[in-house]
Formats: C-alpha cells, sequence, structure tokens
C-alpha cells in the first residue's frame, strides 16, 4: 500500500508553536485559526500546497497570557471567540473590506473576565450567535450581547453570561458543541467520561 501523505503543512515559525490543539476553519473555508500553548492564536491562509501563518494574535493588553485551548467563528465570519488557560474569553473581530482572504487583518474586540476561575476549555459560537463555553471547574456558561439579534447583529462589544450551569460534568468540561441544524440544542463532554446534550429553550429571548 502506497504511504498516504498529507495536502499541505502549516508552517510556523519554531517548534514551540506546533504545538497546537482544536483548529477552526473560518466559514469561506479561506482561513484556518489555530491555538497552542504560547499564549497566541494563529491564523492561517493558503500558500500553494501549504497554508501560511498570515497574522499572530498576540502581545501585551491585547492576547491571553497562558495557553489558549479552542477558537470558534461566529456565522458571518466576521468574529471569533478564542479561550485560554488565563481564566478569559477574547472576541476578535475582522476588520478587512471585502470578502476575500477572510477579511484579513483582525484585531480584539473585548475580552471577556471575571466570569472564570479556572481555565477555560473550550468554546462554540452558535448558529445563532450565542457562545458557550466550558472550563475547569467543571462548569457551562453561555453568553450573548444584548440588543442585538442572539448577539450577531449590532456593534457593541459587550457580552453577559445568560447561562451558567454549575457541575455540568463531575469533572472539567473538554468540549462543547452546538447543533449546527438546532441551535437550542448544545452536547458537551468533560473528563468524568460522559457526553451530555443539553436543549437552551427559551434562552435567547431571556438574553434579548
Amino acid at each position: 500500500m502506497a504511504e498516504k501523505r498529507h495536502k499541505g503543512t502549516c508552517r510556523s515559525e519554531s517548534p514551540r508553536s506546533c504545538m497546537k490543539h482544536d483548529p477552526s476553519w473560518h466559514p469561506s473555508g479561506e482561513l484556518l485559526a489555530s491555538c497552542s500553548y504560547d499564549d497566541t492564536v494563529r491564523l492561517w491562509t493558503a500558500d500553494g500546497d501549504d497554508w501560511a501563518c498570515a497574522q499572530t494574535l498576540s502581545g501585551p493588553g491585547v492576547g491571553h497570557t497562558s495557553s489558549v485551548w479552542a477558537v470558534s467563528f461566529d456565522p458571518t465570519g466576521r468574529r471569533m471567540v478564542s479561550c485560554s488557560a488565563d481564566c478569559t474569553l477574547k472576541v476578535w473581530r475582522a476588520t478587512g473590506e471585502g470578502s476575500g482572504q477572510a477579511t484579513m487583518p483582525w484585531s480584539l474586540e473585548c475580552t471577556l473576565s471575571g466570569h472564570h476561575t479556572s481555565p477555560v476549555y473550550c468554546c462554540d459560537w452558535s448558529a445563532a450567535g450565542v457562545i458557550a463555553a466550558g472550563d475547569g471547574d467543571n462548569r457551562i456558561k453561555v453568553y450573548a450581547r444584548p440588543g442585538s439579534d442572539g448577539g450577531v447583529a449590532g456593534d457593541g462589544p459587550s457580552w453577559l453570561p445568560v447561562a451558567d450551569v454549575e457541575q455540568a460534568h463531575g469533572q472539567d468540561v473538554n468540549c462543547v458543541k452546538w447543533n449546527p441544524s438546532d441551535s437550542r440544542l448544545l452536547a458537551s463532554a468533560g473528563d468524568d467520561g460522559l457526553v451530555k446534550v443539553w436543549r437552551t429553550s427559551g434562552l435567547l429571548a431571556e438574553a434579548t
């Protein structure tokens, strides 16, 4: 049997920056986001058969201050959320004109801090525009932007927790994923070895 080869690779600046996890595709397919133990979020674009780093989101007062565990794009492709061991989530916004190359460059819109007291291991942006996050306190929180249509429309940077499930799992919550067809359903997985499905009926009405 012939040896299988990857179609392409992502070129990184150092071996440490290769320690990536939970990559996320932009809705256009033109951009790939990755996160790493080096506290960065990197954005990748196609370069022939390879994918080259087009932008690194990091730095004092802007980037995360500890390992970044997950990234997720919103349905419009204009925003992205990241979560970190620094107990925060950050919302990033595309500032480029038009739609080419996934509207580079990206900049920090706001930081969600003070809502988690342990590392935030996972985050996911729903088709309805709300953000779910799971952390090391076994908790799941859901965030929305009041005054907007589920957190997608409008320009206000404020995000508020609209749901808080304490002890959602018996141990760390490592993954949360919204159902792409039914945004009322959220799946979560934890170190307790369980996968749970949550129904969030009425949540958006409460948030907006």
